[in-house]
């Protein structure tokens, strides 16, 4: 699951709490119970189905209480995680209550972890003011000092990728060099591929290519990067987007794409994109009536992917979500989860 592969992850995931339910089960033991609800509650965050994620996250904190404080802490800030979008305020007290308690009985790296998190959290608050952003890049900074010193590997390309995304703010309040944005860029990148976490590589490819499009590089390399970005998500199952609930990126980097081939892209590659992204409601979805597959049932749920997207830029919202990063220039959405 941490280098993205997520069907089978949940394919195990189903089947170990199948078994757990079993009365006589030797496997219930609470750490075991923790990192499987644990486990399921991040799937349907990353399936963007807020109800079930909700419940295996207080599944996850009762097993975490039956077990130990230091997984307390981890079930604290990953429940923190979900909110990211959906309620920023919530998301950003949650992390600092999260912060309190691991300080006292979290480990080091479950600290750095919450720090982090709580600066992403506030990217959004920040993203028009020049000085918060800069107070945000030292203290990741300090944190990527502590992560180098620590050999924390597997946080690396995130904490990189916030630095990039960072720059890329400074950049665009004319503060800081562009060249900042490509270094972090290319760091997050690396860190991804030698740790091999693969959650951050969409989202590296997503941002690449709206840095292409706003310098006024060749639409053919922001198209090769959203490319790479799709089939990450085809690879990864993430073209389904669950209740569309906006707790994870997969929804974001998505609705750029459907912008993009609005604008630029072939019938068959809008026909092909129509037909793969799912969700659990759409078959009431009006442009249903059509058999699957027909060219003009994919023109009409196309369409409505555009609709959408042109009218709250992102999938599935019923407004435009304002802690959804957007490039001031290009108009296209730049994400990163806590």
């Amino acid at each position: 699951m941490d280098i993205g592969d997520l069907g089978p992850a949940m394919k195990l995931f189903l089947e170990l709490e199948g078994e757990v339910k079993q009365p006589a089960s030797v496997l219930r033991q609470p750490d075991l119970l923790f990192d499987l609800y644990n486990r399921l509650q991040d799937i349907y965050r990353i399936q963007n189905h807020l109800a079930v994620c909700e419940r295996y996250g207080e599944l996850a904190d009762w097993a975490a209480r039956q077990s130990c404080r230091e997984l307390q802490a981890v079930s604290m800030l990953d429940s923190a995680i979900v909110y990211h979008y959906i309620d920023t305020p919530r998301c950003i007290r949650l992390h600092q209550e999260a912060l309190i308690f691991t300080h006292e009985f979290g480990a080091k790296r479950h600290v750095a972890h919450g720090e982090v998190g709580l600066i992403v959290a506030r990217l959004s608050e920040a993203r028009g003011d020049v000085e918060q952003l800069k107070e945000l890049m030292a203290r990741t900074t300090v944190i990527l000092r502590q992560a180098l010193d620590e050999s924390y590997g597997a946080l690396l390309a995130h904490i990189y990728l916030l630095l990039a995304i960072l720059a890329y703010l400074l950049a665009g309040h004319g503060v800081m060099p562009w060249s900042a944005f490509e270094k972090y860029l290319d760091l997050s990148m690396n860190a991804a591929i030698t740790y091999k976490t693969g959650g951050e590589v969409c989202m590296i490819y997503n941002l690449k290519a709206v840095a292409a499009l706003r310098h006024g590089r060749p639409v053919r390399e922001a198209g090769a990067y959203f490319a790479t970005a799709l089939q990450l998500l085809r690879r990864s199952g993430l073209l389904f987007l669950g209740n569309r609930d906006l707790t994870s990126e997969n929804i974001i980097v998505l609705s750029n794409i459907v912008r993009f081939l609005s604008d630029h892209g072939t019938e068959r590659e809008k026909f092909s994109l129509a037909l793969e992204i799912r969700y659990y409601d759409d078959l009431n979805d009006g442009t249903q009536e059509r058999p699957t597959g027909t060219v003009a049932w994919a023109r009409a749920r196309f369409a409505q992917f555009e609709h959408d997207v042109r009218k709250h830029r992102v999938l599935g919202q019923a407004a435009v979500p304002d802690s959804v990063l957007f490039d001031s220039k290009t108009g296209y959405a730049i994400c990163l989860g806590c």
